[in-house]
């Protein structure tokens, strides 16, 4: 119960908080889940390809990516997904930029982009 309050605030924190302030929200670690799930990325050109998941994430009514999002200094970018959909996005490429994803089982995850 404590965690899914700690989520369920931590959400509302990263939508309304400054930019600033969200690019220092840490993710949260379940250790294998993490390694398994984490976001990911992989540069393509002048974009990024963002995955969910060494393994892919689940993506089923019960247990998705609700949204992966860029957050750089002066713009934020969010893609909401839905179930059945895989959980992969493209953005433009942004050094030091950070991409959030948040799954609606375990949470909300966060990469640095290089």
């Amino acid at each position: 119960m404590t965690r899914k309050i700690a989520l369920i605030a931590g959400l509302f924190v990263f939508i309304f908080m400054p930019m600033q302030a969200a690019r220092k929200l840490t993710k949260i670690s379940f250790d294998k889940l993490t390694y398994d799930f984490g976001t990911i990325y992989e540069k393509d050109g002048n974009e990024i390809i963002v995955r969910v998941g060494e393994v892919e994430h689940p993506m089923v009514e019960e247990h998705y990516i609700m949204w992966i999002a860029q957050v750089s200094d002066n713009q934020t970018t969010r893609i909401r997904l839905e179930p059945n959909q895989k959980p992969e996005v493209r953005f433009k490429y942004i050094p030091n930029s950070t991409i959030y994803a948040y799954c609606n089982k375990h949470g909300l995850w966060k990469t640095e982009v290089e």
